[in-house]
């Protein structure tokens, strides 16, 4: 009884120690699809302003740097649609991972330790990377080779689709089997576009790319690494994200564009 008494007094005097918070389910928060081709599609801004995660703080500043807060507006959507359009017009279903997570809370395309302030957030910054991770994995057991399309959104240049790809780096396979016509021409995703109607930048594949040069993700996952696939960012204007009827105008042309590219230089001949 004594014993019992303690225990009654120790949780009176000290009720911080057992209190658990309750956070929304990983698996909420992240939405991940499996593909039946060497497509991966990615977007760890899409968190909506209203996803922000119970219980987690507001990132702070790192090193006296502000950090950056706000969604890359309807990339979600845009994801969610290019891969229905891939499925129903085309057969492809491409895998995808969306961080549906507020970037308030955690930015998914940064390395951890600048990702997020709590260790409590690491479980959602780990189910998100974990799926790409085995997005991958199964791509290049299956294909041997793959794409991956980071999928962002930018204003500095409303009526452009900004290409990233560290100069050339994260796509060095690609690169070096094809040369950048498999990303420039007719036939390359960011080509494709171009010839639909769409501003390219930059123009000149010497061109600098910054400062949407490729953030973690594409450094991270892209074909210079061991156990990466080609990666490539885009970067979608503000002119294409903002309505709906030209999110879906352009995921339709996303989707064509993903499709020339994949009939050239995906499919073993």
């Amino acid at each position: 009884m004594k014993k019992l008494e303690q225990i009654l007094t120790f949780m009176t005097l000290f009720p911080v120690l057992i209190f658990i918070p309750v956070h929304a389910s990983c698996s909420d928060l992240v939405f991940s699809q499996k593909g039946n081709s060497p497509i991966l599609l990615t977007a760890p801004h899409a968190g909506r302003p209203e996803n922000v995660i119970p219980n987690l703080p507001t990132r702070s500043e790192k090193g006296g740097k502000g950090v950056e807060t706000r969604w890359d507006a309807n990339t979600d959507l845009i994801a969610k649609l290019t891969a229905k359009i891939l499925e129903k017009e085309f057969n492809l279903i491409p895998y995808v991972v969306i961080a549906e997570f507020s970037r308030k809370n955690i930015d998914a395309n940064r390395e951890q330790e600048a990702a997020l302030d709590t260790p409590l957030a690491r479980p959602y910054y780990q189910k998100y990377h974990g799926a790409i991770k085995q997005s991958i994995a199964e791509i290049r057991k299956t294909y041997g080779n793959g794409i991956l399309i980071d999928i962002h959104g930018q204003g500095i240049k409303k009526d452009v689709v900004w290409r990233g790809t560290r100069s050339g780096l994260t796509i060095k396979n690609l690169i070096q089997r094809h040369g950048w016509d498999a990303v420039t021409g007719e036939n390359g995703i960011l080509g494709a576009l171009k010839s639909i109607g769409y501003k390219i930048y930059p123009e000149q594949t010497d061109q600098s790319e910054a400062p949407y040069d490729g953030g973690y993700t594409l450094f991270t996952y892209g074909s210079h690494t061991a156990d990466g696939i080609d990666a490539l960012q885009i970067e979608i204007g503000s002119q294409f994200r903002l309505k709906e009827s030209t999110c879906e105008e352009f995921s339709k042309s996303l989707a064509l564009a993903i499709h020339k590219f994949y009939s050239v230089y995906l499919i073993k001949k």
